[in-house]
């Protein structure tokens, strides 16, 4: 209902921003006890709700309907191998190499940045509900 609102491109903005500014203080307080890790750890995960909620309504609509779900699928899986399927090598990696165990948000904010990137070369008028429902 908020994408609707507000729009989905500004919902996955507001998602990938918000990676880009709680990840690491999120992750720093983690350490102080569990209800605090656990609140932490929600508030992060708004900003996975943000951008996958538009990001399941916007991917179809950048694609013609003879090849939306291939489009689709081949975008989303290999993001997942390559953002996804790294991520715990990375983390490790950034650890081992920096000592700071919170280096791992350094990972996100990376990937939030491109995620803002590929956001801003979204033409909006193939993001509106009346778009999507044309094709």
């Amino acid at each position: 209902m908020l994408g609707d609102k507000i729009g989905l491109v500004r919902l996955m903005t507001i998602g990938f921003v918000g990676y880009i500014v709680l990840t690491y203080p999120m992750m720093s307080i983690m350490q102080s006890s569990l209800l605090v890790a656990t609140l932490a750890y929600v508030v992060i995960m708004l900003n996975t709700v943000a951008a996958q909620v538009g990001a399941y309504t916007v991917l179809p609509q950048l694609f013609e309907k003879e090849s939306r779900y291939t489009g689709v699928a081949l975008g989303w899986n290999f993001g997942v191998i390559i953002a996804g399927g790294t991520a715990p090598f990375v983390a490790v990696w950034l650890v081992e190499y920096t000592g700071d165990v919170q280096s791992p948000a350094y990972f996100v904010i990376a990937l939030a940045i491109v995620g803002l990137i590929a956001l801003s070369t979204i033409r909006h008028s193939h993001t509106s509900r009346a778009d999507l429902q044309a094709n």
